[in-house]
């Protein structure tokens, strides 16, 4: 998992809706979470990315579907 990739840290920082912070350290604070599928998280990172869920302005429980 790439820490200096701004794209990856946005898109945690969406997932877990975290506060804002200076200098972008969302990864770190929850890649323990996806220890050892990291790679794979940030897979599913860049496609929230590429699917316009984090530029959304929804939070990631709007998206969510109920049963």
């Amino acid at each position: 998992m790439s820490y200096a990739d701004v794209g990856l840290q946005r898109a945690a920082r969406w997932v877990y809706d975290l506060p804002e912070a200076p200098k972008l350290q969302y990864l770190q604070q929850v890649e323990g979470r996806w220890s050892p599928y990291r790679s794979v998280a940030s897979l599913y990172l860049w496609a929230a990315i590429d699917h316009g869920y984090v530029d959304s302005g929804r939070d990631l429980a709007s998206f969510v579907v109920a049963e």
